[in-house]
C-alpha cells in the first residue's frame, strides 16, 4: 500500500512525547484478554478507552453510547468483515486537513486549544465513512439513567455499511491507522484551524 500523510488530533496528549521523525507504535498497550478477537495481543489508546477504561460502564452517556457502538461495530466486523483489523487496534486521522478541521469544529467551544495536530506518515490503513457513527444518534439511543439500553436493526445496518465502505449522503472519511506511523510534523491547534 502507498504511504500517505494523515492528520491526527491528539485529544488525550498521548503523542506529545514523540518528536518529528520518530516512529509511533499504534498499539502500544498489552491486552492479552482480548487477543482472541483482536489482531495480536495489543490495543491502541482508542481500544483501551473503550475496552478497559469504563466504556459501556462509564457514567458519561457520550462515552457509553460510543462504547456500545464500538462493540456492535466489532461484532459486525468479526462476523462479516474479518479481513479488516479491529477499530480497537487503530489510531484515527484524516487525509484532508479540511476534514480534520470539520471534525474539530464539531466539538464547538469545548475543543481545548492545547490539542496538537500531528501529520503522520502511514502505510497500513483503511478509510471508512465515520458519518455512519452520526446516524446512530437519530434513532438508536442510550436511555439516560436506564441501564437497559436499546438498539434496533438500524445500528447493525450502519455498522455493516461502515465496514462495507458504503458512504452516507455527507461522508466524513476517517483513516484507521494500523501498525506504525512516522511523525512528520507537529502543528498547534490554534494555527491549524485559523
Amino acid at each position: 500500500m502507498d504511504t500517505k500523510i494523515v492528520y491526527h488530533v491528539d485529544r488525550k496528549g498521548l503523542l506529545s512525547k514523540f518528536s518529528k521523525g520518530e516512529t509511533i507504535q499504534v498499539c502500544p498497550l498489552d491486552n492479552p484478554f482480548y487477543s482472541s478477537f483482536l489482531t495480536g495481543n495489543k490495543v491502541s489508546f482508542h481500544g483501551n478507552l473503550y475496552l478497559n477504561q469504563g466504556g459501556i460502564r462509564c457514567n458519561d452517556p457520550y462515552i457509553r453510547s460510543n462504547a456500545v457502538w464500538e462493540v456492535f461495530a466489532e461484532l459486525v466486523r468479526l462476523k462479516a468483515f474479518p479481513q479488516y483489523e479491529s477499530r480497537y487496534n487503530a489510531l484515527f486521522g484524516f487525509e484532508k486537513p479540511d476534514d480534520l478541521k470539520q471534525f474539530i469544529l464539531g466539538y464547538g467551544d469545548i475543543a481545548p486549544r492545547d490539542w496538537n495536530i500531528y501529520a503522520l506518515e502511514v502505510s497500513d490503513y483503511v478509510q471508512k465513512d465515520m458519518s455512519q457513527f452520526d446516524v446512530h444518534s437519530e434513532r438508536v439511543k442510550v436511555i439516560e439513567g436506564d441501564p437497559n439500553t436499546y438498539y434496533d436493526n438500524l445500528l447493525i445496518k450502519h455498522c455493516y455499511d461502515y465496514w462495507k465502505g458504503n458512504n452516507t449522503k455527507d461522508p466524513q472519511i476517517e483513516t484507521l491507522i494500523y501498525g506504525q506511523a512516522i511523525m512528520r510534523e507537529i502543528l498547534e491547534l490554534r494555527e491549524f484551524i485559523k
